[in-house]
């Protein structure tokens, strides 16, 4: 696993989601979305929900947040719990 996938997934089990900025400013990740689907390709579950960020002029803005999780309502510390324990096999 690269480094930059190894940290997103670090980050995740710590503070349970990030979203682009929070990617750019804790981790100097610039491309977030990339490293999210690397992962999800390798097997994680990965969950993305849009969400509204305030701006520094004021406004809003929609980005994503991803999180540890799936759709079907498995809560995201249990899933990163198990995570830790078996990561996925890298499947081509």
């Amino acid at each position: 696993m690269s480094p930059q996938n190894q940290a997103v997934i670090d980050y995740l089990t710590r503070h349970g989601s990030i979203t682009p900025g929070e990617a750019w400013a804790e981790l100097g990740i610039a491309r977030l979305g990339a490293r999210i689907w690397d992962l999800k390709r390798q097997g994680f579950g990965i969950v993305t929900k849009l969400v509204r960020v305030p701006t520094r002029h004021g406004e809003t803005a929609t980005v994503a947040r991803y999180s540890i999780g799936s759709a079907d309502g498995v809560h995201a510390d249990s899933q990163s719990a198990a995570l830790r324990e078996q990561p996925p096999s890298a499947s081509p």
